[in-house]
């Protein structure tokens, strides 16, 4: 679902599909009901998406509501992008405090194998790029254990049933955020094209927002 409109008063943000065909249209309903019974039992996995630009995330929809008849869904685009953009800047934090810590240590131990020529220069590239791959899952996974704590109770986000789906869930994430990576996007588009502004011309939306189910 894409980004459409915004409300009158310019505090809920409005997505739909248009390509969704007319033969498909009562199936499609269905899930989506479906899916709003299970939304409060499921926040910690992901039934949806949130993209915007190229920062995916399965934040959770403040305030969502779903309008049938539209095959529209409306959320706080505002507390949207306050929790979207939070768990990213959250992630970016920990990731640096990791590269920092470990990476010294990684650097260390790979320069002492490449003077004792017991690694190649391949090896050792090979090494550093499985050691920020390591420490992205770990910042990532952080994060949203952070923002499931406050999300849902403290207790649950630790509970066996919610560790248990984790990786799982995880894998569903970074998977989607490799595919969404091949998206094309112009820092060039002019700002008509970027922006939807607010009447008083303070705020905006980015229309490049969008929501999988």
């Amino acid at each position: 679902m894409d980004f459409r409109r915004l409300s009158a008063d310019s505090s809920r943000a409005y997505f739909s599909d248009d390509e969704i065909l007319d033969k498909y249209r009562g199936e499609i309903r269905g899930r989506l009901q479906s899916r709003r019974r299970d939304r409060a039992t499921q926040s910690y996995a992901p039934v949806h998406t949130v993209s915007v630009r190229r920062i995916l995330n399965d934040t959770e929809l403040p305030d969502f509501a779903f309008h049938s008849e539209e095959l529209e869904v409306s959320c706080d685009w505002k507390g949207l992008f306050s929790a979207l953009l939070y768990e990213e800047q959250l992630y970016q934090t920990k990731l640096h405090v990791l590269c920092e810590s470990e990476g010294k240590d990684t650097a260390t131990r790979l320069r002492a194998a490449l003077d004792a020529d017991s690694l190649d220069m391949e090896g050792a590239f090979r090494s550093m790029l499985y050691q920020y791959s390591s420490s992205n899952d770990v910042a990532r996974r952080d994060a949203r254990r952070q923002r499931l704590s406050r999300q849902i109770a403290s207790d649950l986000s630790e509970s066996p049933l919610v560790r248990s789906m984790e990786p799982d869930v995880l894998r569903q994430l970074k998977d989607a955020r490799f595919h969404s990576s091949f998206d094309e996007y112009s820092d060039d588009e002019c700002e008509e094209e970027e922006r939807l502004q607010h009447p008083a011309g303070d705020e905006w939306v980015s229309a490049g927002g969008a929501l999988e189910e």
